[in-house]
């Protein structure tokens, strides 16, 4: 098999590619895959190596937005420079999908920004740590962050090792969305990593997300059979765990399978629409159907299906907060990107 198609090239990616390579008659043009990102710089894997590329001048002046730019899972059109053993890329190609969240710099800043976290993704494993680490609401979070993607979702509850039961923790999480696969597992116990395996195929992309200590990089080094990524030891006062991994890494796994490494995510802001929303809370949009007025904000009208289920206990209080929270945060990033719109046109007229 190719190297290409080990790291997940098939027939969309190709027909793009040649599209491009049409448009601009250049045969010296070749596709490769980012397999990780510096600050200035990013590695791409090529069938002729790996090679440390730039992005071109035109490239960088043509990207409005940071989320234009190359990320860890990208394909990409890039020419190689013999002399300097480095090459310089010159598209992405488009994307199947991408795994984003608000760009944490951005987060006081009028205008939004995304931050793409990892590109061409086929599943997302969120890997949640037991113990006092386990967060309801910061699951539901990622959650609506994997529903923007489109990708599907599996949640690896790791350090099982630490309770009693794994049942309470596994009905907390079916009680917010009963058709997402949940596997507990201890990677330091070597307990439940063929639930993973099992679901791991060759030439599919599965990135891993999760809090800092959750065991990310653990699981990824026990799926590839020896330590590919270095690992700490997470806190013992209050089990949180050290970054581990730095910056994002996509590696080849022994068995054909594409994985992506994340540095842990202590916060998750949101990049998402009320679609996903709706989409992520379905339980509450189904209420909220049924409420008397269509607009209801579901706070304080009359006959609001949502509040009368909370009352018979039928709807989770803190479940609901958290929707309004989360609702919140997407209408005030809606007004950042009008905002960033708008300062791109004024300076489109400015030419």
């Amino acid at each position: 098999m190719s190297i290409l198609k080990t790291l997940g090239w098939n027939d969309f990616f190709e027909s793009l590619f040649n599209s491009y390579c049409n448009l601009m008659c250049d045969s010296f043009l070749i596709p490769g895959r980012v397999i990780s990102e510096n600050k200035n710089s990013y590695l791409v894997k090529t069938e002729k190596g790996e090679f440390n590329s730039l992005i071109s001048g035109k490239f960088r002046y043509d990207s409005i937005f940071s989320a234009q730019l190359p990320a860890v899972g990208d394909w990409v059109v890039l020419k190689l420079d013999q002399y300097l053993n480095q090459g310089i890329i010159y598209k992405v190609l488009e994307r199947k999908n991408f795994l984003c969240r608000q760009s944490i710099d951005n987060r006081s800043n009028i205008n939004a920004d995304q931050q793409i976290i990892a590109s061409n993704i086929d599943t997302v494993f969120l890997v949640v740590a037991l113990g006092r680490d386990f967060n309801i609401s910061r699951i539901e979070r990622y959650l609506l962050l994997v529903q923007n993607s489109g990708a599907s979702c599996i949640i690896i509850l790791n350090k099982s090792d630490l309770v009693d039961s794994t049942t309470e923790y596994i009905e907390k999480i079916l009680s917010i969305k009963d058709d997402i696969s949940v596997y507990p597992i201890s990677a330091k116990e070597k307990y439940g990593l063929d639930y993973i395996k099992s679901e791991i195929k060759e030439g599919k992309t599965y990135v891993f997300v999760g809090s800092s200590g959750a065991g990310k990089s653990t699981i990824i080094n026990e799926l590839a059979g020896f330590d590919l990524i270095k690992t700490n030891e997470v806190r013992k006062n209050d089990e949180r765990g050290r970054h581990t991994t730095t910056s994002r890494n996509l590696i080849v796994l022994p068995g054909g399978g594409i994985v992506i490494d994340n540095p842990g995510m202590r916060e998750i802001e949101v990049f998402a629409d009320e679609d996903d929303l709706d989409d992520s809370f379905n339980d509450i949009k189904l209420l909220a159907d049924k409420c008397r007025f269509i607009d209801c904000s579901h706070t304080h009208e009359p006959d609001c299906a949502v509040k009368e289920a909370i009352e018979k206990g039928i709807l989770d209080e803190r479940h609901f907060k958290n929707y309004l929270k989360l609702q919140k945060e997407i209408k005030l990033l809606k007004e950042k990107e009008k905002n960033k719109i708008r300062k791109i046109n004024r300076s489109n007229l400015k030419i």
